[in-house]
């Protein structure tokens, strides 16, 4: 069994290829949208960062200075309240840890979220670096949040596909669907009847045009028709007068072509060789009829003279020019 070709409607192809495009230039619109929402939620991230490592540095400098093990802790403490932390570790100018808060081994997603700050003492005399800070944060929240709003975004893109998938139908259906349904219909009904009517759409629109231009085109044709149909019925009554006026003649007559084929007798010529209907038929050739005379000897073969009768009828002159 042949496989059915299947067809596309212009509806579903306008559907298709709309849908498409938005679809893409929404997809990219949106995702560019987001990865500058999200590359900015680093960037506030990792500027965080460095001002926390900035600040905890400065604060603990007199404390880790005077080995103010109180001080150390409460300062370490806040750290926590920071929702991107995950732990911070205080060492002395010996790599010895002072105070650690948070996971133990933790360690960041990107190198960018880890960062270590020199405890710097500042003395009357000069500056000298005390201990070391090195504080890991975490960029889950982040994350977490750019995925939520994916989801959200994603919620939209179907929300503004579906309106419009139903606005671009019921506009197509009703600009486009409409009145190329009808110009088929109509185009139909001209091939099966002569009962035309006018394909009735009013537009400006290129449809439009093409609607009046198959009404136009439609008027020119059954005025054509009617003119032929004119036409032909004059012929055909004119011919039967030709008809009628050679077989009320008192002669035999008969019609041939240029190509010696017969066209036309009267029941005169027919009677006077004695041909039936089926031997004087339109088309039949003139020698054909000299033969048939021969064969029924309505004439003689040949003549007292002793020349040949279908020599002498095929010797006329058939000049008609």
């Amino acid at each position: 069994m042949p496989e059915t070709k299947r067809t596309w409607s212009l509806r579903t192809k306008l559907l298709a290829t709309y849908l498409l495009i938005v679809g893409v230039s929404m997809v990219v619109l949106f995702t560019a949208f987001e990865y500058r929402n999200y590359h900015n939620a680093n960037k506030r991230l990792h500027e965080q960062i460095k001002q926390i490592a900035d600040f905890q540095s400065s604060t603990l400098s007199v404390p880790v200075w005077n080995f103010d093990e109180q001080s150390i802790r409460l300062a370490m403490s806040t750290l926590a309240n920071n929702p991107h932390f995950i732990s911070g570790t205080l060492l002395d100018d010996y790599g010895h840890v002072l105070e650690h808060v948070g996971k133990e081994g933790a360690e960041p997603n990107v190198p960018e979220l880890k960062v270590a700050r020199d405890i710097i003492f500042s003395g009357s005399e000069r500056d000298e670096v005390v201990g070391k800070l090195v504080l890991i944060f975490g960029d889950d929240q982040v994350q977490s949040q750019a995925l939520e709003r994916l989801i959200f975004d994603s919620f939209i893109l179907i929300l503004l596909a579906a309106s419009l998938v139903g606005g671009t139908f019921i506009a197509s259906q009703r600009l486009i669907g409409k009145p190329l349904d009808l110009l088929l219909k109509g185009i139909r009904r001209a091939k099966v009847t002569d009962d035309y009517e006018p394909v009735k759409w009013q537009s400006s629109d290129e449809v439009g045009q093409v609607i009046n231009a198959f009404n136009d085109m439609m008027s020119h044709q059954i005025e054509t028709d009617a003119a032929l149909r004119a036409a032909r019925n004059a012929a055909v009554e004119a011919e039967a007068r030709l008809k009628d006026a050679i077989e009320n003649i008192s002669e035999a007559f008969i019609l041939f072509d240029k190509q010696q084929n017969l066209v036309l007798c009267n029941t005169r010529f027919k009677d006077f060789y004695e041909y039936s209907d089926e031997d004087i038929r339109a088309g039949i050739s003139y020698n054909r009829l000299i033969e048939l005379d021969i064969e029924r000897g309505v004439v003689p073969a040949v003549d007292h003279f002793g020349r040949s009768y279908h020599d002498l009828r095929s010797a006329y002159n058939w000049d008609t020019s």
